[in-house]
């Protein structure tokens, strides 16, 4: 089990083996190999391997090396949804709508 973490960009992901199932803000979803999909700007993922599986992530970066991955993680992982300027959950997005200020 992987918890994925809420990334500032769209990005490719490409499942070369196995299967997963998934679970996001927008229900649960199957991939398996071979798969190509994007990830939206945002997305947060919980994922179960349904078996061995390689799954690899590509995000363009203005950094490369090992020796960065800091300042990676930092151009491509938001620490919280109010970074992106986006809600954090259906209930808050409700009370916006309600007009209800945040």
């Amino acid at each position: 089990v992987i918890v994925g973490k809420i990334h500032k960009h769209q990005h490719l992901n490409f499942i070369m083996k196995g299967k997963v199932s998934v679970a996001t803000e927008f229900g649960k979803k199957y991939f398996e190999a071979p798969c190509i999909f994007v990830s939206e700007v945002g997305l947060k993922r919980a994922v179960y391997a349904e078996e061995d599986t390689i799954w690899a992530t590509v995000h363009m970066t203005e950094h490369l090396g090992e020796e960065n991955l800091g300042k990676i993680e930092q151009e491509v992982i938001a620490p919280s949804y109010d970074e992106l300027g986006l809600i954090a959950s259906v209930e808050m997005l409700k009370l916006e709508n309600e007009g209800v200020k945040l």
